[in-house]
C-alpha cells in the first residue's frame, strides 16, 4: 500500500472518500456475519423499483434482513439482524453512504 501510495497517481478525491466510507461500514459491522459488500449487495437489488419509481431522488436508505441462522425458525436464539443501508446517486452511479444495525 505505501509503493502504491509514493509511486502511482494518487486516487481522485471522490473515489477516497467512497473508499473510506465502505472501511467505515466494515468497523461499524465488523463483529458481524455477513460481509459489507453481501450487504451492499442486497440492498442495491432492494432498491431498484424504488430507483425507477423516483428517477430524480438523490438519497436513498432500504433496510436489509437476515436471521443469524436461515435453516431455524425466526425467535428465540435465531435472533433477526436488520441493517439500514444508505445510498446517494451521483449521476447515475450508486454511492454507499452508511449503515446502521438495529436488531430483534
Amino acid at each position: 500500500m505505501k509503493e502504491q501510495m509514493i509511486y502511482e497517481d494518487a486516487m481522485d478525491f471522490e473515489d477516497l472518500i467512497e473508499q473510506l466510507k465502505i472501511l467505515q461500514g466494515k468497523f461499524r459491522i465488523k463483529m458481524e456475519v455477513k460481509p459489507l459488500e453481501e450487504i451492499i449487495d442486497d440492498a442495491l437489488g432492494h432498491l431498484q423499483k424504488f430507483i425507477k419509481e423516483n428517477p430524480d431522488a438523490t438519497f436513498f436508505e432500504t433496510p436489509v434482513t437476515y436471521t443469524t441462522d436461515p435453516y431455524k425458525p425466526e425467535g428465540g436464539p435465531n435472533k433477526t439482524v436488520i441493517y439500514v443501508v444508505q445510498f446517494s446517486r451521483i449521476g447515475s452511479k450508486m454511492v454507499f453512504e452508511s449503515i446502521r444495525i438495529h436488531e430483534n
